[in-house]
């Protein structure tokens, strides 16, 4: 149990520094437009943060990828699906 403790401990750490070594590797200002964009698309994941740096697209603007589904009034399935003849 205790060597568990100490791994997770280990992780913790280890991650932790990962995390405050960006601003230094790829400048504060960049971190920052980095992490509002994140904020932007509603991903708060340290790894998206970092692709974002790496791929060096910080500047460029967010672009939500989810978009809104109208539906139809009728049944979305329509008449075929359910053996039925006629209007959908």
């Amino acid at each position: 149990m205790e060597q568990a403790i100490a791994q997770t401990q280990q992780k913790m750490q280890s991650r932790l520094r990962w995390i405050q070594s960006m601003p230094r590797r790829f400048g504060k200002a960049r971190f920052q437009k980095a992490c509002e964009r994140a904020v932007g698309l509603g991903d708060l994941r340290f790894e998206h943060v970092g692709n974002v740096l790496k791929r060096g697209i910080e500047a460029t603007p967010a672009q939500s990828t989810v978009q809104r589904m109208t539906l139809p009034e009728k049944n979305i399935r329509g008449a075929r699906y359910y053996g039925k003849k006629g209007r959908e």
